[in-house]
């Protein structure tokens, strides 16, 4: 039903979308796959869950580090309130304290390698 909505509203939708990978001699066409993949920018994992365990947002990061994405969406339809259950999940990001001329606080893409880069959960208040 997410992605008829998404469609309906505009947006380009794949669902169930393949993750090669490729692990010494062996290339795997689907080693993994995404729930959803909109405009081909955002990857989206749903959920159904009591908690979201930390190991979920982990396996969000690595998708987008093999599929080279830098936003993830966790979308656990389990929780109370829907707003609860949404984690952005961002690939090779790094805040820092730098501020605009408002005032914001501004995120500026790291340099360092994805491989070596920290979960980062970034909230969407």
């Amino acid at each position: 039903m997410l992605a008829f909505e998404l469609r309906k509203r505009g947006f380009e939708v794949e669902e169930e979308w393949p993750i090669p990978v490729k692990w010494d001699s062996i290339q795997l066409d689907i080693g993994f796959r995404a729930d959803l993949v909109v405009n081909r920018v955002v990857l989206v994992e749903l959920k159904s869950l009591e908690n979201i365990a930390a190991v979920h947002k982990k396996v969000l990061l690595t998708y987008l580090r093999i599929s080279d994405k830098q936003v993830g969406l966790l979308i656990n339809f389990g929780e109370e309130v829907l707003k609860s259950g949404i984690h952005r999940v961002v690939n090779n990001y790094e805040e820092n304290a730098d501020r605009n001329a408002g005032g914001e606080q501004v995120c500026r893409r790291s340099k360092s390698s994805a491989a070596s880069a920290p979960l980062r959960e970034m909230s969407l208040e």
